[in-house]
């Protein structure tokens, strides 16, 4: 779009009437006069890392009066500090997008680990069944156990790609204890190599309104920090509790 590259270009605030210029020196004598017409005076470039991502405009004064030179001045300054406070925010969400891969980073051994658990058992089982193909009680038993170790790989590997995808916030009734449940049985091979106990304390409700992944980052770090900061043979305590009846917040301490 003709305006958008005036902008880019300048990367200043324009009146209407210099845009107006610039699109009839460029030969858009049509453009420009469709855009006299538009109740619009200035166009302020939103600029981030040298470039233009966004365009505010500003209508004539209600009064009829012309914007000056202070005006403009004191429009580009607010701009201007709208732009940093957006590069910061981008620059905070690459901080997390970067932590959360770091994250993974860590994570991959015990993902690993838990993955080859139930895949190493559905081996034991298949190489098993040219021998014990007719005992029933085999074929129950494999029947009933190699879907759910297949189930429990799926789940892992589930849970794996919602934490490493972003998403938007979900919230919705998620239970904590449910969520301490899995975590500790990721990192059961980390915390039994360290030979770190785990003591948890529960009461009350463990139903929390959340969104059930960023609860588990949340939780999963909170696990990450307190491993490392164990002495090998140390002990990690969990304390799930509610303030009162009714108080739906749960406090959630692990060290």
């Amino acid at each position: 779009m003709p305006i958008i590259k005036v902008l880019d270009r300048t990367k200043r605030p324009m009146l209407k009437q210099e845009i107006i210029q610039c699109l009839s020196k460029s030969g858009i004598a049509e453009l420009s006069e469709k855009f006299a017409s538009l109740n619009i005076e200035i166009f302020i470039p939103l600029i981030t890392n040298k470039t233009l991502f966004g365009i505010i405009c500003f209508e004539n004064k209600s009064n009829g009066d012309i914007y000056s030179e202070e005006d403009l001045n004191l429009l580009d300054m607010m701009v201007s500090q709208l732009d940093i406070a957006i590069e910061k925010i981008q620059l905070n969400k690459q901080v997390i997008k970067n932590e959360k891969l770091a994250l993974i980073g860590t994570l991959s051994a015990c993902f690993a680990h838990e993955i080859r658990n139930p895949l190493t058992s559905v081996k034991s089982l298949v190489q098993m069944v040219p021998q014990k193909h007719n005992n029933e009680k085999f074929m129950k038993m494999f029947s009933e156990l190699v879907p759910s170790e297949i189930n429990r790989v799926i789940g892992i590997t589930e849970d794996l790609l919602n934490f490493a995808k972003s998403t938007h916030l979900a919230i919705a009734p998620v239970n904590v204890y449910q969520t301490i449940d899995k975590i500790r049985g990721l990192l059961r091979n980390k915390l039994e190599q360290q030979n770190i106990s785990v003591e948890q304390e529960d009461s009350g409700n463990p139903i929390l309104d959340a969104d059930k992944q960023q609860l588990y980052q949340v939780i999963l770090n909170l696990f990450l920090n307190s491993i490392q900061a164990s002495k090998a043979g140390g002990k990690i305590k969990i304390s799930i509790l509610n303030k009162n009846k009714d108080d739906p917040s749960v406090s959630i301490s692990i060290a």
